[in-house]
């Protein structure tokens, strides 16, 4: 799901002082561009990968300084700066702002001649105002380690109260990890912020919305920070009243700490004050589908949004989750997201929801898998994408190679996502003959995710199942439930170890486990026809494994353990010939060739409705599949039992 809600808090004060303004050449994106470039730093954070970005502000003597974002320097004590020529120089010192604001400067010592930004104002800057955002992404798959990036934007809201890291810039901007920090130029050229904020879907993507720290709101530290630029920074204005943007910022707080009332009245404000706003459109109704569970409304702030900016992603993508998730519109879904990859047809989050809708609603798995493949080629290094399309290659393709070289990609990709060594390991064991390498896979990932419950769950599965460790495999199960005393499957499958043990205690600790398993999951089939069994085989209560049988039946109507065994207490323990013949019947019906069944059904129709042409025609059918599973002593059991009913295997 995507949204477009910016992250604030708490509002910072103004000074009330007037602006002085001067007329000014707007500057070409080429001029713009090339200035950028000249003033604009990378930094890196000695021993680790962290980077940001910066700009040159001000020298003194051969010692420069450049402002940053404070987070861009959080958590390192050296940094590198890279200037423009490709050099790169030690930090001589840094400073961040005092408090939660985002800022921060940095010097470095160089002989060489760098020029300096030219300070501009952000004050005139309006909704659909042009701005250009500097900066050095992170590596990605679009992405080299040090790649100058240079991106136009337009202001979507220009608020007079910051949140409580300082920043009130809105505007819409393809930006970076990395691009933190970095400068943000008016028309002119001139800079009037620095970028540190992108919005966030809730996969992690970006959604094109950004935040930034006016250059006024420097000026009002920049003393304490030992920097004076050499041209002057205006002073910090102050407005008698609140405008737009600034109800946006608070609904966005409002909604991020859980007044969801006070932030619906404050998006309602944004719109009595402007309403063509189509980002307060959007995220009202992202507001009131996902908090407010009002689809209707929701639908009409989406429709309301797009209709003011047709070519507004985000709304169509939020408009495509409606659609498919609350109103059941697939045909309308696919159309929301093929408009969104017409505006952008480079956005691998767009593909890949496409295709889980495909997959998931529609079961079109070649469609799908075509989406995935797409969201791959715009994005490389797009794990979810390899994600899905591995599950699908397995589960619906049966293409299990294909899903193993999708789950190592997922793995090389991010070597630390303990989910991608989870999925592998399941692959391993169930596929590829591999329990070493799931076993492995399994140990990783719980390095990475102590708390994965799921992969204690799996992996206990696989020392049950395959390793022959059930001491192990117990182990594992009491972790599960350690770390999460809900999960049912975990109490089913210890219940399963204990079910074969000849200790009484572990008799009855498996019955506990299957009647936890229940009560956690009142319509778990498998738990009730296996507290059944034991009750049966190891309790003699033949009224509670009736009633157990009878129950598993009534939630899984094709649950064959349950008929076979339900027909076998029939005949065995209660007389009950018909009943016992009708589950029998069931079984087969179920499972043409479960030979045990005809084994039993040849035994009642022999022994208790003497049809004997039905119970030679039953052995016979055991005999064939006895001999297919390899079954060497019932083979011979039902060749007798053919002999001593006159006729020939």
């Amino acid at each position: 799901m995507y949204r477009s809600t910016l992250i604030l808090s708490a509002v910072f004060g103004c000074t009330n002082i007037a602006l002085v303004q001067t007329v000014a050449q707007a500057k070409t994106k080429v001029e713009i561009g090339r200035l950028a470039k000249s003033i604009t730093l990378r930094i890196e954070t000695v021993g680790s990968e962290s980077r940001g970005s910066g700009v040159i502000l001000q020298k003194q003597g051969d010692v420069y300084t450049a402002i940053t974002a404070a987070h861009v320097l959080s958590g390192g004590s050296s940094f590198r700066l890279i200037t423009p020529d490709g050099k790169v120089h030690q930090s001589l010192s840094f400073k961040k702002a005092n408090g939660s604001l985002d800022l921060a400067v940095v010097k470095f010592r160089s002989s060489n001649s760098y020029p300096l930004a030219e300070i501009g104002t952000s004050v005139s800057l309006e909704s659909g105002s042009e701005i250009y955002v500097a900066g050095f992404p992170a590596a990605t798959s679009t992405f080299d380690d040090g790649v100058f990036s240079f991106t136009r934007g337009e202001i979507t809201g220009n608020a007079s109260k910051p949140n409580r890291s300082g920043y009130s810039l809105i505007y819409n901007s393809v930006t970076l990890p990395g691009m933190s920090g970095g400068p943000v130029f008016n028309d002119e050229g001139k800079l009037v912020a620095i970028h540190g904020q992108g919005d966030r879907s809730t996969d992690g993507q970006k959604t094109g919305f950004n935040l930034a720290i006016t250059i006024e709101r420097f000026g009002t530290v920049a003393a304490e920070l030992g920097t004076s630029p050499e041209t002057q920074i205006a002073a910090l204005p102050v407005a008698s009243n609140l405008n737009a943007a600034d109800y946006l910022l608070s609904g966005d707080e409002k909604e991020d700490k859980g007044d969801y009332p006070g932030a619906l009245a404050d998006y309602n404000q944004v719109l009595r004050i402007d309403p063509k706003y189509a980002l307060a459109y959007n995220n009202r109704g992202y507001l009131k589908m996902q908090r407010l569970n009002d689809v209707n409304g929701a639908l009409v702030d989406f429709n309301r949004s797009i209709s003011i900016n047709p070519n507004f992603a985000t709304a169509l993508n939020n408009r495509a989750f409606l659609k498919e998730d609350k109103l059941n519109d697939f045909k309308g879904a696919l159309a929301d997201y093929g408009k969104s990859l017409q505006i952008d047809p480079t956005d691998a989050k767009v593909y890949n929801n496409r295709g889980l809708l495909k997959a998931e609603k529609i079961n079109d798995v070649q469609g799908a898998i075509a989406d995935y493949s797409k969201a791959i080629a715009a994005d490389p290094k797009y794990f979810n994408a390899y994600i899905n399309r591995g599950f699908l290659r397995s589960e619906k393709l049966k293409d299990q190679k294909g899903a193993l070289a999708d789950y190592n990609q997922v793995v090389a990709i991010n070597p630390k996502y303990a989910v991608g060594y989870n999925l592998r390991a399941v692959l391993k064991a169930d596929n590829f003959d591999d329990p070493q390498g799931a076993l492995a896979d399994y140990n990783q990932a719980i390095a990475l995710d102590p708390k994965y419950a799921v992969v204690y769950l799996n992996r206990g599965i696989l020392k049950d199942d395959i390793l022959n460790d059930p001491d192990g495999a117990v182990s594992d199960y009491n972790q599960v439930i350690a770390l999460d005393p809900q999960y049912a499957a975990a109490y089913f499958r210890r219940g399963l170890l204990r079910n074969n043990a000849k200790d009484p205690k572990d008799i009855a600790g498996a019955v506990a486990d299957y009647s936890q398993a229940i009560r956690l999951e009142p319509k778990y089939a498998l738990a009730y026809n296996n507290r059944g069994l034991i009750k049966l085989e190891k309790l003699d209560d033949v009224a509670g494994a009736l009633a157990d049988f009878n129950q598993a039946i009534i939630l899984d109507a094709k649950l064959i353990s349950s008929y076979y065994n339900r027909g076998l207490l029939k005949l065995q323990k209660t007389g009950e010939i018909r009943g016992a013949l009708s589950d029998l019947n069931q079984v087969i019906a179920l499972d043409p060739k479960h030979a045990d069944a005809y084994w039993n059904r040849a035994i009642l129709k022999r022994d208790s409705v003497s049809d004997r042409n039905g119970a030679i025609a039953d052995f016979r059918k055991a005999l064939q599949f006895y001999r297919e599973q390899g079954k060497t002593k019932d083979v011979q059991e039902a060749i007798e039992e053919l002999k001593n009913l006159g006729v020939n295997a």
